[in-house]
């Protein structure tokens, strides 16, 4: 009896022991994970503050930013910013207002007929601007088809909510491609190319890995919700918009933060799609690849323009960390 009672204590130890090893093991490889993410960003913002003289002449790419190579920066003199460490910032911001191309193509249905628009003056402003109607539009739309299409599918079953689950399936396995230049000639035959509510209108679509997200999280959502605010008396649409849906904000707020993302460090779509109305993205583009002739060629200050970028994010993922943890399936029903 107690040999039997020794091995069986034996083995929960070891299992315990395996257990918190492999927890440690997961545990350090999240931390280097997380490593990779921040110490770029710190070297970045680091290398942003150097002189020209400090990381290109004297090839210190490791160190702390130097006050007296600064001093003897040209380039700040010309802009009486001598000895400022913000300086690569300052050209940055003076560097973002300038005239793009000219922009021309064709509109209409019937007849064809050639808009053509002069030179587009961008600046920072009005960039920062076309951002958050851009990303903040597009994430919106995205959120309220997805998430309505996913509780219809979820919560009513007929066959069309079997079509559309289906659909979804397809269009993440199968590749679509081409499609790129129809939906430019049919953005530009309803006359609605180059505005923010053709982006809006292009974002508002479910066929994404997050409206399987959100048809899982509201197929595990117990009925007794339903039921019990259909008796208080309650509409469908109530017991979806003040109940179902609150219930899954932590959700919500992750993917709408994800989707932010993406579109705030996305240049290309609006290069394309809104050829006039210039992100912030696309003028960090614009100054760090194209614009190769000017002073901001140097590594330091092209960092500086990339920083500008990030830090907002940055910033937003601190303000908003405490909404994107906690268990989202915690509901107010007892088993």
């Amino acid at each position: 009896m107690t040999t039997t009672a020794t091995k069986k204590t034996v083995k929960k130890d070891k299992k315990k022991i395996e257990l918190n090893a492999y927890s440690i093991i997961v545990g350090i490889i999240l931390i280097i994970y997380s490593i990779s993410f921040f110490v770029p960003l710190i070297w970045g913002f680091n290398v942003s503050l150097m002189s020209y003289e400090q990381f290109v002449v004297k090839k210190d790419v490791l160190g702390l930013p130097d006050l007296e190579l600064w001093a003897i920066d040209l380039d700040m003199e010309d802009i009486g910013m001598k000895g400022n460490i913000f300086g690569n910032y300052v050209l940055a911001y003076k560097f973002s207002s300038f005239k793009g191309a000219s922009k021309q193509w064709y509109v209409g249905i019937f007849t064809q007929r050639l808009h053509e628009t002069g030179q587009v003056q961008v600046n920072l402003f009005t960039s920062i601007l076309n951002t958050f109607l851009y990303s903040f539009g597009t994430s919106f739309t995205f959120l309220v088809v997805t998430i309505t299409v996913g509780y219809l599918c979820a919560k009513y079953k007929y066959a069309w909510s079997d079509f559309t689950y289906a659909i979804v399936i397809f269009c993440m396995v199968m590749p679509m491609t081409n499609t790129q230049p129809a939906m430019i000639q049919l953005l530009r035959a309803l006359n609605i190319f180059n505005s923010h509510f053709s982006m809006w209108l292009t974002g508002a679509s479910f066929r994404s890995m997050y409206f399987l997200i959100f048809y899982g999280f509201f197929k595990d959502l117990p009925n007794t919700y339903n039921e019990a605010a259909e008796i208080d008396g309650a509409s469908q649409f109530a017991t979806m918009l003040r109940i179902c849906i609150p219930l899954s904000a932590k959700m919500i707020t992750t993917i709408v933060l994800i989707q932010f993302v993406a579109s705030w460090n996305n240049y290309t779509v609006p290069l394309i799609y809104l050829p006039t109305k210039h992100t912030l993205a696309y003028l960090v583009y614009y100054l760090v690849f194209v614009q190769t002739g000017s002073i901001l060629t140097y590594v330091p200050r092209k960092i500086a323009c990339l920083m500008c970028l990030a830090i907002p994010i940055l910033i937003l993922f601190v303000f908003l960390k405490d909404k994107l943890m906690g268990n989202i399936s915690i509901g107010g029903i007892k088993e």
